[in-house]
């Protein structure tokens, strides 16, 4: 979600919820029109906040697909996938180091044409 985003659903929902009030129109004088626009700031701020991709704990992760990965441990992010023989994620460095996850993020879709 960008922030031109967020900001348009905020809008809708601040002038959902102002419209819903009543069955007339409202009309807004500025100091209801800067509160609004303070609210609209607030929601869409949490829009985009809860928009973000959050870690997860590495048991959660599904098993078909390559995930970016965090070693707690280790202190490092990579890309991992499943190790059926090993029954866990795990990812080797080119100097044979071993990384074992605790936490994961599912990686974005590829750009579209």
């Amino acid at each position: 979600m960008t922030d031109e985003e967020a900001k348009r659903k905020a809008w809708e929902l601040v002038n959902e919820f102002v419209g819903g009030c009543s069955a007339e129109r409202h009309t807004l004088d500025d100091q209801q029109l800067d509160s609004a626009a303070t609210l609209v700031d607030w929601i869409a701020s949490a829009l985009l906040e809860a928009s973000k991709p959050k870690w997860r704990k590495i048991e959660e992760a599904p098993r078909d697909e390559t995930l970016l990965c965090w070693s707690k441990r280790d202190e490092c992010q990579y890309l991992a996938k499943w190790e059926e023989r090993l029954n866990r994620f795990e990812f080797e460095d080119a100097e044979g180091g071993h990384c074992i996850p605790t936490h994961f993020l599912p990686l974005p879709l590829p750009p579209g044409e």
